[in-house]
């Protein structure tokens, strides 16, 4: 008599995919070249190459004009795929990046000027709720090859290789992605740019910029840049006299901000903030399981089996728990306590048992709750700015009445 087994179907524990597949949208060199969109990648090399040349970036230079004993950067084809929110997509961009690692410090870099500042998540929220309750203007920009139209105060030398496969050298007249002081060098600029148009670094947020006599308020993030102002009057003239000096994009009102989708109602009184495509991409990255079921959000500190197997290489682990921290910043902050709950533990060794359970930030149970729960903003009544956080009919986008609302509410002073 063979041995008898139970017919019960088992649940089976959710693992992290231990193959990351291939991120289609950040191929290599070699994959653009043999791709069936070769064609596309090489117009935007082209494109790239000409943006170098229209902002005089560099110089070319032979060999012998180098210093002796100056280290040469050398420089790398970097590619994305551009998607507007429905996911197809927009454009194919290929960027020139220098290799900053092989850069040397006090030689072609200070390591105490590599800083940037940006815009808090907070206060650009804070600007989406004024302009909704003021009914005020608002509008996004993005800077064309924003690092290229900032000067670089180091001699920086650069080996590339063309596209007849022939090694060039060039000096740097401006800075070039990649470069450690490249940021620093764009926020100088950009700093000084708003100055001539009348706009002041905000103290509390030096990546805010504020015009208290005409109400405008800029915010900045790299090369985007989010406006408010009563009218479009004033936003068009801020516009006009920044195009003086840089080259301008105009996107209208904001749709894709610092990680976020911002979609709005028609006539822009209400705007919904939501990383859906980031939880999706985290998803199908880390996690092999698709699970559709929702669940609500049982805490259990005792997942964490301590004295267990222990985990080879936690970096996976560290990545999901990173990226689901900067979700919770941005939209979610109602998942802080359970997601640093889990991070507690992330740089020990000890194996963690990931169950198939909403309790566990690393299975595709909890990413689909998350990505069904996004952040909804209204214009508040009063001058208290109320952020609700809350929860979504599947498919659809409900009534105020169907959501459950929670989190902190900010005052303007």
């Amino acid at each position: 008599m063979g041995e008898r087994r139970s017919k019960r179907q088992r649940r089976t524990t959710t693992k992290i995919s231990a193959v990351i597949g291939e991120d289609h949208d950040h191929p290599n060199d070699y994959q653009t070249r043999q791709s069936p969109n070769a064609a596309e990648w090489a117009q935007a090399r082209r494109k790239e190459r000409e943006q170098l040349h229209k902002y005089g970036v560099f110089t070319k230079i032979v060999k012998e004009d180098i210093p002796e004993g100056t280290k040469i950067v050398d420089t790398k084809w970097v590619y994305v795929i551009k998607r507007k929110l429905d996911g197809s997509i927009e454009k194919y961009k290929a960027r020139k990046v220098g290799r900053g690692f092989t850069q040397q410090d006090g030689i072609n870099y200070d390591s105490d000027k590599t800083y940037a500042q940006m815009i808090r998540p907070e206060t650009l929220k804070i600007l989406l709720v004024l302009a909704m309750q003021k009914d005020w203007s608002i509008r996004q920009w993005d800077v064309v090859a924003a690092y290229l139209q900032a000067l670089l105060h180091h001699d920086v030398y650069i080996s590339d290789v063309n596209e007849n496969g022939e090694t060039e050298f060039w000096k740097l007249n401006k800075a070039l992605y990649g470069l450690k002081q490249a940021g620093h060098e764009w926020y100088k600029t950009l700093q000084k740019i708003l100055a001539i148009i009348g706009l002041h670094q905000c103290t509390g947020d030096e990546g805010t910029y504020i015009n208290k006599e005409k109400n405008i308020i800029i915010g900045t993030h790299v090369d985007d840049l989010v406006g408010i102002a009563p009218n479009n009057d004033i936003l068009d003239t801020v516009q006009h006299k920044a195009e003086q000096h840089i080259e301008l994009e105009i996107r209208g009102r904001p749709t894709k901000l610092l990680g976020m989708e911002v979609l709005w109602n028609e006539d822009g009184t209400e705007a919904i903030m939501t990383q859906q495509t980031l939880i999706e991409s985290m998803a199908t990255k880390y996690l092999s399981e698709q699970i559709t079921r929702k669940n609500s959000l049982p805490l259990n500190p005792d997942l964490y089996q301590e004295g267990e197997e222990l985990l080879k290489d936690p970096k996976e682990y560290q990545s999901i728990t990173g990226g689901l921290l900067f979700i919770a910043r941005m939209t979610r902050p109602d998942i802080s306590f359970h997601v640093n709950l889990f991070r507690a533990k992330s740089s020990k060794t000890v194996r963690v048992k990931l169950q198939s359970s909403n309790r566990d930030p690393t299975t595709p149970r909890y990413h689909k709750i998350i990505r069904d729960c996004p952040t909804k903003t209204n214009p508040p009544k009063t001058q208290y700015l109320h952020r609700c956080f809350l929860r979504r009919r599947r498919g659809q986008i409900p009534d105020r009445h169907s959501y459950d609302t929670r989190g902190p509410a900010y005052r303007l002073v």
